[in-house]
């Protein structure tokens, strides 16, 4: 199962992309991840850059500088033309200011929806 994870703040988006073991669903092994990619685009809108980390090794690992990145939708497609067709079974995204309606993970529907857009 692969996990896209994504953090957006104000003029970045952190995200990775997460590997659980299909066969340790009901074991102690299902809690371990293994870091299959990671990365980041900051300043987003002004002197935009990449960085992308195959695996969990960041010596390779440099910010390429994109001006071409001026909102976090394009951010967002560009992080997705990186994953480059790997296949995503779930995405989650960090909200940093729930309020006191989101202290723990919870599963995106239509009201979770709602509320998160009176947070706004």
């Amino acid at each position: 199962m692969s996990i896209l994870v994504l953090n957006s703040g104000s003029s970045s988006l952190k995200f990775g992309l997460f590997e659980v073991d299909k066969g340790a669903a009901d074991s102690a092994a299902a809690n371990k991840l293994r870091t299959v990619l990671t990365g980041a685009v900051r300043s987003i809108g002004t002197e935009a850059a990449m960085i992308v980390r195959e695996g969990s090794d960041p010596r390779d690992a440099r910010w390429k500088p994109d001006p071409s990145l001026q909102s976090h939708r394009e951010a967002a497609n560009r992080v997705l033309d990186v994953l480059n067709e790997r296949p995503i079974d779930a995405v989650g995204h960090r909200v940093v200011h729930g309020g006191t309606w989101f202290t723990e993970p919870v599963v995106i529907d239509e009201h979770l929806m709602a509320r998160v857009q009176e947070l706004v």
